[in-house]
């Protein structure tokens, strides 16, 4: 650990160029002073936004999994269905990996 003193308009001054370049002030530091590359850079609003949509898509996927399971078994076992018929899943389905696909396509060319 290092410490370091600045007066506060350093200090500040050094939190927004490292927030700016988009990393921790200690990555920030890291790469300045010693030429490394940073293990992770901040992400930025955006960047966070996909990523709190993909979680709740991969929520909504494993919902959708569970309807389907119970569908199927009972279509398998000859009981009415409650709520729908496991084909009738498909098509959301379908758009549900659409929807995953394409934040994966966005995060991944985002740069971060």
């Amino acid at each position: 650990m290092l410490r370091l003193r600045l007066t506060t308009a350093e200090k500040q001054h050094l939190d927004t160029i490292a927030k700016e370049a988009g990393f921790t002030v200690s990555d920030f530091i890291r790469k300045v002073v010693l030429h490394v590359k940073p293990k992770r850079s901040v992400p930025n609003p955006d960047r966070e936004v996909l990523l709190m949509l993909l979680a709740d898509l991969h929520k909504i996927g494993s919902n959708l999994n569970q309807i389907a399971r119970v569908l199927n078994t009972e279509h398998k076992s000859g009981t009415p269905p409650i709520g729908g018929t496991p084909a009738g899943l498909t098509p959301l389905m379908t758009d549900l990996d659409g929807l995953v696909r394409y934040l994966h396509s966005k995060l991944t060319n985002s740069g971060h």
